[in-house]
Parts: structure tokens; C-alpha cells; sequence
């Protein structure tokens, strides 16, 4: 999203913080590199792209299927020629099975990690350690901390070299956002897909504003009065409120930041398009407790 609030208007929700490390290669505390990684091209884009879309994958991941969208970000690339790709063939009859790509800006850096491709969180310490044996010449990496872990667990002393480094042209520090929004679209499939540990039954008002700005018969957005069955299988279906049931009135761009786990319904109580009560938020807020914070892996 290019501001908050613009595409809300939409029915959109923010999805939760990105975090975005700068940081001196030579700092990784991962093990060095024992062998070379090979030099891959634009040429190599299928194979490339196809190990991208095999990568380990977290909850909220994204993927693209046809090879044209790895070409496309490469080609978008303003430095384009200052891309280069490293990896490593350890699949199946040499198979691509991690590979990272860098733009580097000047011989001693910035060098900005625009994605990586692994199947193993063993395959992705190897590509930090990539990164780190770039140290001698690199004095600093750019990159979206990989959804896996924690990227301020593998620095040296990172308070130390964000205060000496402070004010620097490649100073080391770590940015966070919420960059990126998403919208139910169909609200019986996303909801069918769930699973969740609590057994209750609510009436689910939805308001979705996308409706003002269509015209015609077709798709009216996802608005209106439901029923929504929460447990091992989660249902949702058009009916009137039951006055008998708790009611849950929420707008989409809340549900859906709320059915991905990016935000938890007592806290958009407070913040967002979002009314129920008390003793309904703390079940919701289990319902839809994620595995972890969603991480869609690959910038679109």
C-alpha cells in the first residue's frame, strides 16, 4: 500500500509489521561457508522461479506459478544490472534447492537481498552464510527478516553497532512497517478453510463499503447478515440475526485482518471497524489464533 487508510475504503485490512535489517555481513553469527555457491543468471529465471514456489513456507505465504512474475521483478529492478543470483544445487539430479538474489550498489555496498528460495531452514543459515562471507568487501546488507526466524538473534552485538554506526551512510539498524493490505473476497471459502480450537456459534454482521463503487448485478462484495459456526469445521451461511446468539458486526477489512491472524479482535475492538461483546472477544481471539504471524514471503 502506498498509505494507510486509502484502499480501507476498499474494505482492505493491514496485515501486521515487516521487519527490515540493515546490518554488516560480517557481523553473521553463522557458521562461514565451506564451499562456493554457484553464479546463477537471468537466463536460469525458470529454474529459479520453480524454487521459489518450492520454498519453505509459512503461515500467509503467497506464490506465484508462472515464471514471467520472477522476471518481471527482476526486470522492474532499477539497478537491474547490478542483480546477481548465488545458489547451491543440492536437490534431486542437481536440482536448484536454494539460491538467493542481490542487488549491490558500489563495490562495498549497500548490497540489498531481494528474495531467497529454500526448502530447509538449514538451506537458509547456508545462504546467510553467503551473505556473510560478502563481509570482506560488503559493509552492509539490506533485507526482510525471512518469516523462519529472528534476525537479531544471528548479529553480533547489534545494539553496540547501531549506536556506533548511527548517523552513517551504511549505518545498521532494523525498520519495521505494516507495508501490505488484503480483502476477503469470498467469504464462505476463506472462512470453510479454517480450523479452529474453540466451538461456538455468532451472528456475523459484515458491512463491506466496496459495494458503493460497483454498479450492476455481479459481485457486490461480502456484506450482510450471516451465521458463523466456528470449531473443527467453520461454516458461515446467509441468515437473519438470532437474537439468542452473540452478535459479531465487523467490516471486512477487519475480518480479514482478523481471519489471517495479523491482528486479534479485542485488539481492532479498540482500533477498528469492529463491535462485540466482551465476553465474545476472548473466544475470537483463540479461534483465530494463528501458528504463527502471517508472512506473505514474496513482495507484490
Amino acid at each position: 500500500m502506498f498509505e494507510q487508510g486509502f484502499y480501507d475504503r476498499l474494505g482492505f485490512g493491514t496485515l501486521g509489521y515487516t521487519l527490515h535489517a540493515s546490518f554488516d555481513p560480517a557481523h553473521l553469527r553463522v557458521p562461514r561457508l565451506t564451499r562456493p555457491p554457484l553464479r546463477l543468471s537471468g537466463d536460469d529465471i525458470t529454474e529459479i522461479h520453480a524454487n521459489r514456489v518450492r520454498r519453505l513456507r509459512g503461515h500467509g505465504s503467497v506464490s506465484f506459478d508462472a515464471a514471467e512474475f520472477s522476471r518481471a521483478e527482476l526486470m522492474l529492478d532499477p539497478e537491474c544490472v547490478s542483480s546477481f543470483f548465488l545458489g547451491f544445487r543440492d536437490g534431486p539430479s542437481g536440482r536448484l534447492s536454494h539460491h538467493l538474489l542481490a542487488r549491490a550498489k558500489g563495490e562495498n555496498g549497500p548490497c540489498t537481498v531481494g528474495w531467497m528460495g529454500y526448502e530447509t531452514g538449514g538451506q537458509l543459515i547456508e545462504l546467510l552464510s553467503v551473505l556473510r562471507s560478502l563481509g570482506d568487501q560488503v559493509r552492509q546488507v539490506k533485507m526482510a527478516e525471512p518469516p523462519q526466524l529472528q534476525i537479531q538473534d544471528l548479529i553480533d552485538r547489534p545494539f553496540r553497532t547501531q549506536m556506533v554506526s548511527r548517523g552513517g551512510e551504511m549505518d545498521q539498524r532494523f525498520d519495521t512497517c505494516a507495508e501490505s493490505q488484503i480483502r476477503i473476497l469470498d467469504l464462505q471459502a476463506c472462512l470453510a478453510a479454517n480450523s479452529c480450537p474453540v466451538k461456538i456459534e455468532l451472528n456475523l454482521l459484515v458491512e463491506d463499503p466496496v459495494a458503493e463503487h460497483l454498479d450492476g448485478d455481479g459481485w457486490r462484495g461480502v456484506g450482510g447478515d450471516y451465521r458463523l459456526r466456528l470449531g473443527e469445521r467453520c461454516e458461515v451461511t446467509v441468515a437473519a440475526v438470532d437474537p439468542a446468539l452473540p452478535t459479531l458486526r465487523i467490516g471486512v477489512g477487519a475480518l480479514s485482518r482478523m481471519w489471517i491472524g495479523s491482528r486479534s479482535a479485542s485488539s481492532m475492538a479498540l482500533t477498528d471497524q469492529l463491535e462485540a461483546p466482551d465476553d465474545l472477544l476472548a473466544p475470537l481471539d483463540v479461534a483465530f489464533l494463528p501458528p504463527a504471524s502471517p508472512h506473505y514471503d514474496w513482495m507484490f
